[in-house]
């Protein structure tokens, strides 16, 4: 049961707002964090995306955060959806929004090779937030 739900940082991955939210929720272990967040305890949490959010963690979404902002301003879309043509864009949001589909097949990604399974980031940048 969602009981509280960190403030979202601005340009902050919805991921990084879940992992806080598993820091700051007193779940035990992660496994009970993304029960409590996705629809399914085997799906795996997007790095870029939404997931396959439960509904109550979308009901949840919904009275703090309208579901398009968070895709627009706090996922990966912006910078997929620039290689696409607009009608495409449109249809991508959409599926994002409501279906809580793979995001990868929208966009014709192809999946990463094994050397590409972990996020990176920049220290500088990482430094210069702290």
């Amino acid at each position: 049961m969602i009981v509280y739900l960190p403030e979202i940082y601005p340009d902050e991955l919805v991921y990084s707002w879940f992992c806080r939210y598993y820091v700051h929720s007193g779940c035990l272990t992660h496994k009970t964090a993304l029960q409590e967040i996705l629809y399914n305890r085997c799906n795996n949490p997007s790095k870029e995306f939404l997931g396959h959010l439960n509904p109550q963690m979308s009901a949840a979404l919904q009275q703090y955060y309208p579901i398009e902002n968070l895709v627009l301003y706090n996922t990966m879309f912006p910078q997929y959806a620039r290689f696409i043509s607009l009608d495409q864009k449109k249809e991508a949001l959409y599926h994002i929004e409501h279906d809580f589909c793979d995001a990868h097949h929208l966009f014709s990604i192809l999946p990463r090779d094994d050397e590409d399974k972990f996020m990176k980031y920049c220290p500088i940048c990482v430094n210069e937030d702290r």
